[in-house]
Parts: structure tokens; sequence; C-alpha cells
């Protein structure tokens, strides 16, 4: 069967997210990170790399083993290049760099599943890429590790050496948005939380005012708020009811998640 994507893969995939991603560290119940970035991911892959990265992969690789069947694989990947590379903000380009990588993170990943006497967990979200383990180690002999992988393929992109970082979940282990703290949580911190929570209570307030129906949701948020004069204040503020709203079932939603 033909795979769209490795299974450690997070980014533009159907079903998945950040979240799932740091998920997988939460699982492992690692506690040091090393976060690794790729320098021109998005731009930097030629369709000749492109074109060769698939032919690693079924069945692409019984296809290329005729000439004609290699020219209409370079063909049909031409039409999605444009000067040379990947164009951002296709949905053609995510899914491209998502096959192209499945060598990668294949070998990646397999072989850090015992690197240096240590069982590391890794996930790639687009260029971001996290790679954890329970105890502390060497995060340059990992780091060189992925160089010298991306090396052996050919890949014409590499590590942004001055955007890695390293440390523990003690600190504050902020990755792809998310925080999995040192209770092994995932959360998206205090401050935003209480910031979002302030957002929510004031969209309900103007969808309560909108709509002239009594919201649950407000009253039980402003009987339980601490801060009950602070949406009075800024309920006038909102220019446009239906926005907040809209806001209101977004809010709602992301809530649900954390």
């Amino acid at each position: 069967m033909f795979a769209l994507y490795h299974t450690n893969a997070f980014a533009c995939v159907r079903g998945r997210s950040t979240i799932d991603a740091l998920k997988r560290h939460q699982l492992n119940e690692s506690k040091w990170f090393l976060k690794l970035d790729f320098a021109d991911f998005s731009a930097a892959p030629h369709l000749q790399f492109v074109l060769d990265m698939l032919s690693r992969l079924f069945p692409f690789s019984e296809l290329v083993k005729f000439t004609a069947g290699r020219d209409e694989l370079e063909k049909a990947l031409s039409l999605c290049f444009l000067n040379g590379g990947l164009p951002q903000g296709t949905p053609i380009s995510p899914f491209i760099t998502n096959v192209m990588m499945i060598a990668i993170d294949h070998k990646i990943s397999n072989s850090l599943r015992n690197f240096d006497s240590r069982r590391f967990v890794y996930t790639r979200y687009a260029d971001d890429l996290l790679l954890s383990c329970k105890i502390d180690f060497d995060m340059n002999k990992v780091q060189q590790f992925v160089i010298d992988t991306l090396a052996e393929f050919n890949a014409p992109f590499t590590i942004k050496k001055e955007k890695t970082r390293y440390g523990s979940a003690a600190g504050r282990n902020w990755n792809l948005g998310l925080m999995l703290n040192n209770e092994n949580q995932i959360t998206i911190g205090h401050k935003r939380k209480k910031s979002l929570r302030r957002c929510w209570i004031t969209t309900c307030a103007a969808e309560n005012q909108a709509t002239g129906r009594n919201c649950m949701t407000f009253r039980y948020l402003v009987a339980s708020s601490p801060t009950t004069a602070w949406w009075r204040k800024t309920t006038s503020t909102i220019c446009s009811a239906s926005t907040a709203i809209n806001m209101v079932r977004m809010l709602k939603s992301a809530l649900k998640r954390i």
C-alpha cells in the first residue's frame, strides 16, 4: 500500500495536529527535549531530489524501472514546481514534502530507537523536528546524526543550528506552541489560558447581548470568575456581534482540547 506520510509526520495530515505530535513524547514520559529546525525546507527541495526520494517508495520504485515510467513521473512532478522549487501556500507542496520525507523520517526514527544506549522519540511537524528522551543526552551527538542522515540522502537542506534548542521539562518547555510541563501535562500555559478564558467571557457577553438570549455558558463563567467587572467594561468595545458569536464557537472548540 502506498503511504502518504511517515507515522512520525504530523503537519498537513488529516486528523493530526501539533497536540498529537506532542502526545507521542508525553506517552514516553520524556524529560529532555531537542528542538531542531530545517533551513530552507520549503524552497530547497528541487525536482531531481524529490524524484529520487519518491523512487525509493512503492509504487514509484516499480514505475521508475522503465525509462518511460520515470519520464512520466518527472513530467507530473514538474507541474508542482515553480522557479525550481515547491511554491509555498499550495496544497500540493506539503503533500509532496511529506511523501518526500518518508525515507528520511524512517531512518531517523528507527535509528533513534536505540542510539547512544538511549531510546528517543522523534516527531516532525513540517520543518520542526522534536527529539526527546527520558534521561539527559548529548544534544550535539544527536544533532550531528540528523545532519549526517540528511547528507546521506543528499538532501538540499540541513539543520538551522542557530534555532537549535535543548532543555528539560523542568524549564519553559514550549514546542509547537504548546508546553509539555514537568508533570507530563500538555498545556497552553497559565497566562495564555487565563487570557483565553477572559476572551471567552467577553465574547459570550456579546452573544448574550446580540441575540437577547440567556447564554448559560456566559452566566456560568461570570458567576465563577473573580474578575466579573472586567467584562462589563469591555463588552461595549466589541464592534461586531456576529464576529463575536463566531469567536465564541471557535473558543469553545479550542477549550475542549486544553
